[in-house]
């Protein structure tokens, strides 16, 4: 269970880990003695099947710096939030909200931002990304700068890079964004087409550039173990892959157990189900690796086949809580929502952004902290959906 501003011991030690690793190595992203995947007294491969931005930002930070690895990561994660909610209060309250709703758009705000960083750890950056880009692009379609060529290029490469560097940290945190944003200007209007394109190239530079950046470390790491049969062979008496892909239907398949039913052969809602069930069909198969993942994605429809009742039941549960929690951040958003005439923004860039972070939820399982983006869109779909009619430029 996360507790607030305590980044998870695990994450922690995987970090000094790291910086361990780079200090014996001179390779960024290899650990060495870490402890919590089985690595004691090795090099292993950083960032154990998770996103690899924050095995590389905040070793560097705490190496550069001479810095407690501890202090390092709380500073990495605050720091980026208190950007972000720089960022969101100076172009939210630029917008063409009346006082009153800006003083109220504020203060919800700093409490998004306030949730958002007493969690101190990657899962803030579903909320923070968001609670930053939205009240920027508000702004930049009210005062109509997708007209001008300059501030399309400025706006899409800021966000661009802030998509980028937090996509590194935690995938899917800014990526809802832009699909958001790819909708909106599909059915905005039928000019500006080369404007709108130029917009979403620009914006996916440096997400290209970052995994580029990504892929040629994962390379320079995967030559160093590989240069040495001797720490491969370590490697394999320990369990572990070289090759990690992120745990996708590892999280899918032991979310199955959302409702915790006590029958032998369900699943179970705890992260080393999925591991438990794979060794029990293939001892042979590496945890997190393609092959274990693709087992897991055959046993997860399996399980939907074999029992679709229960299926439906989690699902609807899960839905449960997700509807429950759109209920109190969009409060009287949606009564407005369905006695006013939605604009354009309403209908297809916040509802289509509620949408893609609710299903981390479905997914996964409903717990709050992967549902913060979720959170930021309803807030603010209730702040721009209560005086649509005042607004100087409707779109």
């Amino acid at each position: 269970m996360t507790q607030f501003f305590q980044t998870m011991p695990c994450r922690v030690q995987m970090y000094q880990a790291t910086i361990d690793g780079y200090i014996k190595s001179n390779k960024y992203l290899v650990s060495f003695g870490d402890v919590c995947n089985g690595g004691l007294n090795i090099f292993t491969p950083a960032g154990f099947a998770d996103h690899l931005g924050s095995f590389f930002y905040i070793p560097l930070l705490a190496n550069e710096f001479s810095m407690e690895i501890n202090f390092a990561t709380k500073l990495f994660f605050i720091s980026y939030g208190i950007v972000c909610f720089l960022i969101s209060i100076f172009f939210f309250n630029k917008t063409n909200l009346d006082f009153k709703l800006k003083i109220v758009g504020s203060l919800t705000i700093f409490l998004l931002f306030f949730l958002c960083i007493s969690i101190s750890d990657t899962y803030s950056f579903y909320g923070l990304t968001s609670l930053a880009l939205i009240p920027m692009w508000q702004f930049f379609f009210e005062k109509k700068l997708i007209n001008n060529y300059f501030s399309i290029i400025i706006y899409s490469l800021f966000s661009g890079v802030m998509i980028a560097f937090s996509e590194s940290v935690r995938g899917q945190s800014g990526l809802s964004f832009i699909l958001c944003l790819i909708i909106f200007l599909y059915f905005m209007d039928k000019e500006n087409k080369s404007k709108k394109f130029l917009t979403i190239i620009v914006i996916l530079l440096p997400l290209v550039a970052t995994q580029l950046f990504f892929k040629d470390l994962k390379n320079s790491r995967e030559a160093f173990f590989l240069a040495d049969q001797n720490k491969i062979l370590e490697l394999k008496k320990r369990n572990i892959a070289l090759k990690n892909v992120r745990s996708v239907w590892h999280n899918a398949y032991f979310g199955l157990g959302f409702l915790s039913y006590d029958r032998q052969d369900f699943p179970k809602n705890n992260d080393t189900y999925s591991i438990e069930k794979i060794k029990k069909i293939n001892p042979d198969i590496i945890p997190f690796t393609s092959e274990y993942e693709d087992i897991l994605r055959k046993e997860y429809f399996s399980f939907i086949f074999n029992y679709p009742l229960y299926f439906f039941k989690i699902t609807a549960a899960k839905a449960g809580v997700i509807i429950m929690y759109i209920i109190i951040f969009s409060n009287i958003g949606i009564y407005y929502f369905f006695k006013k005439k939605l604009t354009k923004n309403i209908k297809f860039f916040f509802v289509p952004g509620i949408l893609f972070n609710s299903l981390i939820g479905i997914v996964a399982e409903p717990d709050y902290t992967y549902l913060l983006g979720m959170f930021v869109y309803c807030s603010f779909m209730t702040l721009f959906i209560i005086q649509p009619q005042k607004l100087k430029n409707r779109y």
